[in-house]
């Protein structure tokens, strides 16, 4: 694990993510059937193993009986294009099945296009949900700008919670779903939390919590740690480098951590995590491992939450930094015994295969 300490970060408001949004777009998802709070699961024996005073994880394998979070924005986002028949997308699997679980509940049709390296089973559970799906042969961000081309040529509308050209209002209104949520959270929390910390791919959750977090508790707001993986940490390396300009990460992406593997940052989360986070960490595969059978096996009494490869690297960043020497950046985020930290599982087991080898 390596990380950057933020030098940048100043606090500030962002509207299109404060309250009245995450009103509106916590009453609109009340309003479909199936909904319901995710639960938010606290750990005190880890808390105290990791020397801090609480720790909360939010659990969204049990949203919409999907296991991940991402229909929060896929939903919303549908809902705010009323006039589209036909929505085309791209990423490795949690992404995209929401969006084909959206249509088919709104009667649309959905295109999905995956990374090479997709998991089988993640694409048999997108085609279950009736979208036309198949893998590509190219990394994340190629397989978008092919979406991309599709949508043009055929008319069909592009859904993505990244930017890119024909994109339109899509990754805004995804990323607003999210403020779900994190509104959720906090309501389960009998105190804010000191710590948040918010995994990235592309940056739109990571970007919607953070800036939602920021209007709520401004100026004061938690302590934000951004985890990305190792083989896809642009944001990490853009605050590293400190030149003014995106520093992408290129090549094949490979991570188990497929959902955060996006080479290039949202230009609607960049500036707000530019600006809202404290730190920045780049995880290993290793490290996340780890996570994930701290999770699965957890201490004294405490609950077991079953968390995936992208799901647990939230969790799994807090569990180095604490377990793993790194006392400095421990000290300079303020981890300690008055600590209460809150981490979001994005996703349950979507991999059953790779999830057994890794808990075995």
């Amino acid at each position: 694990m390596e990380y950057v300490i933020n030098k940048g970060k100043k606090p500030n408001r962002y509207p299109l993510f404060g309250e009245d949004a995450a009103e509106e777009v916590i009453s609109f998802h009340r309003s479909i059937e199936g909904y319901s709070e995710t639960p938010l699961t606290s750990l005190p024996c880890m808390a105290q193993r990791l020397g801090t005073g609480g720790l909360y994880v939010k659990d969204e394998s049990f949203r919409f009986g999907l296991g991940a979070f991402k229909a929060l924005g896929s939903l919303y986002a549908m809902e705010r294009m009323p006039g589209a028949d036909t929505f085309v997308t791209a990423t490795d699997g949690n992404h995209c099945r929401a969006v084909a679980y959206a249509a088919r509940r709104l009667g649309k049709k959905a295109v999905v296009l995956m990374p090479a390296g997709s998991s089988e089973e993640r694409l048999g559970s997108i085609r279950k949900e009736g979208a036309e799906a198949w893998v590509t042969s190219m990394n994340y961000d190629d397989t978008v700008r092919e979406a991309s081309r599709l949508a043009w040529e055929n008319g069909w509308r592009l859904i993505q919670d990244t930017t890119v050209e024909g994109n339109g209002d899509a990754a805004l209104y995804i990323m607003q779903g999210y403020l779900t949520m994190v509104k959720e959270a906090l309501s389960q929390m009998d105190a804010p939390p000191t710590h948040v910390f918010l995994q990235a791919g592309v940056g739109s959750m990571a970007g919607a919590a953070a800036a939602y977090l920021q209007n709520v508790f401004y100026p004061d707001s938690p302590v934000i740690v951004v985890v990305e993986a190792d083989a896809a940490d642009c944001y990490y390396r853009t605050v590293k480098a400190s030149d003014g300009r995106v520093h992408p990460s290129t090549g094949d992406l490979a991570t188990i951590m497929a959902g955060l593997a996006c080479g290039e940052p949202s230009s609607i989360a960049l500036p707000i995590l530019m600006e809202s986070a404290d730190c920045f960490v780049s995880l290993t595969d290793e490290d996340d491992m780890a996570g994930i059978r701290a999770l699965r096996y957890p201490e004294g009494s405490d609950s077991v939450v079953f968390s995936g490869e992208s799901g647990a690297a939230g969790f799994s960043a807090l569990l180095s930094i604490t377990q793993g020497g790194h006392e400095s950046l421990r000290s300079a985020l303020g981890l300690g015994k008055d600590s209460s930290v809150l981490v979001f599982s994005t996703e349950g087991v979507t991999d059953t295969q790779s999830y057994e080898k890794i808990i075995s």
